[in-house]
């Protein structure tokens, strides 16, 4: 073999290695769909063991935190899912679905107030997002009033038209008040 030769095999051998590799947040994002796939079966220990993992490789995405709370919830342990949620407030980039459930959960162990103001700090951080005005309505037409639930539908429709479920709310209370 000529010197030519092993040196375009030596580099080629270290192109396919790097094409090949994967990087930490691939591993994690791939860990974190089969982890997702036993919390929908129902198995979220072994869940959050790879959602762990995951957050390891990759502890700038969020989304491993959120799903370890998501896990939590699932399970009906709300105690132990809002303590994981608070555990997001580390992370600069958040979705409003986070906020949901985060409040969700409070407002299932009967604390609507708590509830709210994580709605609230939601919306400060996603104005727009139409799921949390739902939420907040809910919260509102379910342990309070429905008369005040409906102004949180119809802002839900304005800042977010395309968001379905506040037309559908309204239109019940609308229904409802006939």
């Amino acid at each position: 073999m000529t010197n030519t030769f092993k040196i375009i095999v030596f580099y080629l051998l270290i192109i396919s290695n790097i094409c090949m590799s994967q990087t930490n947040s691939e591993i994690a994002w791939s860990k974190a769909r089969d982890a997702v796939k036993l919390m929908d079966k129902g198995q979220f220990e072994d869940s959050r063991k790879l959602l762990l993992e995951a957050q390891k490789l990759d502890p700038q995405e969020y989304t491993f935190s959120y799903e370890i709370a998501y896990s939590y919830y699932l399970a009906k342990d709300y105690e132990t899912a809002i303590k994981e949620f608070e555990k997001t407030d580390k992370y600069n980039k958040v979705s409003a679905a986070l906020y949901q459930t985060w409040g969700n959960a409070y407002d299932i162990i009967g604390k609507p107030e708590k509830a709210f103001e994580i709605y609230d700090l939601g919306l400060k951080l996603n104005p727009k997002a139409g799921v949390l005005y739902l939420e907040k309505g809910n919260v509102y037409n379910d342990r309070v009033s429905g008369e005040k639930a409906i102004s949180y539908y119809e802002k839900g429709i304005e800042v977010d038209p395309t968001f379905s479920s506040n037309y559908y709310r309204a239109a019940l209370y609308y229904l409802k008040s006939t």
